[in-house]
């Protein structure tokens, strides 16, 4: 990473369809749903915990994994 500069990586989950955007320090959900970044883990708007995982990630709150679900979407 250069010194300065922020990426923007998106990514559609699998199992909800739902398309997400990730900066440096948050990411955005497709309806506008912000989670911020504290360490590994992203705060969400509505108090949700999601945690870095490697390359997954894990909702503290319901504990939805993304190998078989979307952390990110709201608890129905």
């Amino acid at each position: 990473q250069l010194r300065g500069r922020t990426y923007m990586k998106w990514f559609t989950n699998i199992f909800s369809g739902r398309t997400y955007y990730e900066t440096d320090n948050t990411i955005q959900r497709d309806d506008g749903q912000m989670f911020y970044k504290s360490g590994s883990q992203y705060i969400g708007d509505h108090g949700e915990i999601i945690q870095k995982q490697d390359d997954n990630y894990m909702n503290l709150n319901t504990g939805t994994q993304s190998t078989w679900g979307d952390p990110f979407a709201e608890d129905k």
